[in-house]
């Protein structure tokens, strides 16, 4: 949730075993946000202008 915060990302839902973000901006954003989150286990990424996407 940290981390989110410091990319000025916005945490849509918290479940026992996920959390959903929304995170926008450039590439170079997203990718280094990505990067430094994956080690979390990425379930799935969207990236496309507006999406839903199944929380819990």
């Amino acid at each position: 949730m940290q981390y989110v915060n410091i990319f000025r990302g916005k945490i849509l839902d918290v479940s026992d075993s996920s959390v959903t973000v929304e995170m926008t901006g450039d590439s170079n954003k997203i990718n280094s946000f990505i990067s430094l989150v994956e080690t979390f286990g990425i379930i799935k990424i969207v990236r496309t202008g507006p999406t839903a996407v199944e929380r819990g």
